[in-house]
C-alpha cells in the first residue's frame, strides 16, 4: 500500500532511496542541485558499486558536472522538456512534487507518495518502463 510523505520528510525519504540502493538507483529531476549530505550518500553509493541514472530536463551547472564526474558507475541524461520528479532503487520508489533544486528552499511545499516493490510491484514496474521509454529520448 502506498504511504504519503509529508512535505518535510520528503528529503529523508531521497536520502533513504540512495543510501538503501544496493545495484541500482534512478534520480529523475528537471533540474539537478545537490546538498553536501546528498551528495556523500551517492558517493557512498558509488563506491559500493552501485549504478546511479539521472534524468534531467536542463543541462546541470558545470560546478554540478565536475562534482559528479567523480562518480564511478554514474549516466547522465538530458532529456529535453523532462518534468517528472521520482526517485528510486530496486526496493523504493518515491515519486513527488519536489527537484533537486528544491531542498534549499525552507518554504517549499510539496507532496510524495512512496511505494515499495513488494507490496506496489504493478506501480513500480509500470514506472520503471515509462522510465526506460524516457531515457531513450535522452542525449
Amino acid at each position: 500500500m502506498p504511504e504519503t510523505v509529508e512535505s518535510g520528510n520528503i528529503v529523508n525519504e531521497i536520502e533513504q532511496v540512495i543510501s538503501r540502493a544496493s545495484q541500482f538507483m534512478v534520480i529523475a529531476s528537471p533540474v539537478i542541485n545537490l546538498t553536501e549530505n546528498m551528495f556523500i550518500k551517492l558517493a557512498g553509493a558509488s563506491a559500493l558499486g552501485v549504478k546511479i541514472n539521472f534524468l534531467t530536463g536542463t543541462v546541470p551547472d558545470p560546478a554540478v558536472t565536475r562534482l559528479l564526474s567523480v562518480l564511478k558507475n554514474l549516466t547522465l541524461t538530458y532529456v529535453e522538456n523532462m518534468n517528472a520528479r521520482c526517485y528510486l532503487n530496486e526496493s523504493l520508489l518515491l515519486v513527488t512534487s519536489m527537484s533537486l533544486d528544491d531542498m534549499s528552499v525552507i518554504s517549499s511545499t510539496d507532496i510524495a507518495v512512496l511505494f515499495t516493490v513488494n507490496k506496489d510491484k504493478e506501480i513500480y514496474d509500470s514506472v520503471i518502463r515509462s522510465i526506460e521509454e524516457v531515457k531513450l529520448k535522452g542525449i
